[in-house]
C-alpha cells in the first residue's frame, strides 16, 4: 500500500549465555555488540532475509567468541521468528 510507514521497536538485551557464547574474557561486551547489531537489524531492515544477512554479519565478525557456532544461529533465527511472524492463514 503506498504511503504507509510501518516502524518496529525492538530492544535486544541478551546476555553471552544467551548467545551461547564461549565461556572467555570479551564475551559480555561482544554479546553487547551482538545486541546492538541484532536491534539495528530487525528494526532497520524491509524483509527478514534483510536481517537475517545484518545478523549473520555480526555473527561472523564475533566467531571467535562463538557466535558463528550453530548456537548462535539457533538464536539469531529465534529473533527473526519474533520480528517477522508467519502468516497462521
Amino acid at each position: 500500500m503506498l504511503n504507509v510507514t510501518v516502524k518496529r521497536s525492538f530492544k535486544v538485551a541478551l546476555t553471552a549465555a544467551q548467545w551461547a557464547l564461549y565461556s572467555i574474557e570479551g564475551r559480555e561486551e561482544a554479546a553487547q555488540e551482538l545486541n546492538k547489531l541484532a536491534e539495528e537489524a530487525l528494526n532497520n531492515s524491509a524483509t527478514e532475509g534483510e536481517a537475517a544477512q545484518a545478523i549473520a554479519l555480526a555473527q561472523d565478525r564475533y566467531s571467535s567468541f562463538g557466535a558463528a557456532d550453530s548456537e548462535g544461529y539457533a538464536v539469531m533465527y529465534k529473533l527473526l521468528a519474533v520480528a517477522f511472524p508467519k502468516s497462521q492463514d
